[in-house]
């Protein structure tokens, strides 16, 4: 075996080894650019490898109801006499910090 061919066997080895821990940050970029699907590009498996593409294929159906269940439970606490007490209190707090915004998510209401 010549030098260069173990060079590049180690290489791939060793490329192998560092993506495999990192497949959930790839998955999670490729959610972020592409969005949440349940099918890709070509493109989008060239950039993120067919791996990466595969988890997310499979991953979307369970993400995609995790969000659902997140926006219904929103909606509930939004509606509740709780959750309007907490909206005006996280509002009135933005204001004396100048921001005005009347934007709320489910993190203003869980902090």
């Amino acid at each position: 075996m010549k030098k260069s061919e173990l060079q590049q066997i180690i290489k791939e080895e060793v490329d192998k080894t560092i993506n495999e821990g990192r497949l959930e940050e790839k998955v999670a970029d490729l959610y972020s650019y592409s969005g949440i699907k349940t099918q890709y590009s070509e493109d989008s498996v060239k950039r993120y490898g067919q791996k990466t593409v595969d988890m997310a294929i499979q991953m979307a159906p369970s993400v995609l109801a995790f969000k659902k269940e997140l926006a219904d439970t929103l909606k509930n606490m939004l509606g509740s006499p709780e959750g309007k007490m907490l909206i005006a209190t996280r509002l009135a707090g933005r204001g004396y910090s100048g921001n005005h915004s009347k934007d709320i998510s489910i993190y203003d209401l869980m902090r």
